[in-house]
């Protein structure tokens, strides 16, 4: 097992890329902790990876929070008496309009979220793996680090900046045995309407980019098997990036 007598943290699983890297994570050995907003789902997921025969509990979460992440940390040191890992996947979209046309309530909401709570995620997840001697933590950036899509300025800008921050706070904590990664998905579903079906051997279709393959590539990323990868940016995207 990869993760084996590990405790790992997803932060963030309303979407498949969060619940399904919470499953593999279990089923590769680790103690899962699934902090999530929505009660109701982060519940479900706990049921479902204890039913797996995993070991699991949820914490409700608001990113924006400081009190949030404390009481996060208090209770996995409380449960389980440690923290080796941490996939941060939380992030509000915000509306897909031109930046002129963009509010300034909607892109506050957005910065808090998407670059405030990631920021407070890493402070207190770095906090408590200085104690433990290290840890991993890998940071999903989405794919719009490099796409340039319309109408989302604002969400680019934030998942850029957390890539930034990320790959600085990989330089800084190395030397204490953390090491921060970024992922930058494709989305599972995404349409192959627009790429050439003619340029390579693989087809780019959405079922060569499911939530279970950007998962394992997660759990590979959070494993000692990748132990000297830090501060890297992984596109996992058939190569759409190139």
């Amino acid at each position: 097992m990869l993760l084996k007598e590990k405790v790992a943290l997803i932060v963030g699983t309303k979407d498949e890329i969060g619940s399904v890297t919470a499953e593999i994570m279990a089923q590769e050995g680790a103690k899962v902790v699934v902090a999530e907003q929505n009660a109701d789902s982060g519940q479900a997921l706990v049921r479902k990876i204890v039913a797996m025969g995993g070991e699991s509990f949820y914490q409700e979460m608001d990113v924006t929070l400081n009190l949030c992440h404390q009481n996060l940390i208090n209770r996995i040191i409380k449960e389980y008496g440690r923290l080796d890992i941490a996939f941060n996947n939380v992030s509000v979209d915000g509306d897909f309009f031109p930046l002129a046309r963009q509010s300034e309530d909607m892109v506050a909401g957005v910065i808090d979220v998407n670059f405030n709570g990631m920021w407070l995620s890493l402070k207190y997840q770095i906090e408590q793996m200085l104690k433990n001697g290290g840890g991993a933590i890998v940071n999903n950036v989405c794919n719009y680090t490099k796409d340039g899509n319309l109408g989302c300025s604002i969400y680019s800008a934030t998942k850029s900046a957390v890539a930034s921050m990320s790959r600085v706070a990989a330089l800084e904590y190395a030397r204490h045995n953390i090491r921060i990664n970024t992922i930058s998905p494709a989305l599972p579903k995404r349409s192959p309407d627009n790429f050439n079906q003619d340029v390579g051997e693989r087809e780019f279709t959405h079922n060569h980019n499911t939530p279970q393959e950007i998962a394992e590539a997660i759990t590979w990323l959070c494993s000692d098997k990748a132990s000297s990868i830090t501060g890297h940016n992984l596109p996992i995207d058939v190569g759409l990036s190139a």
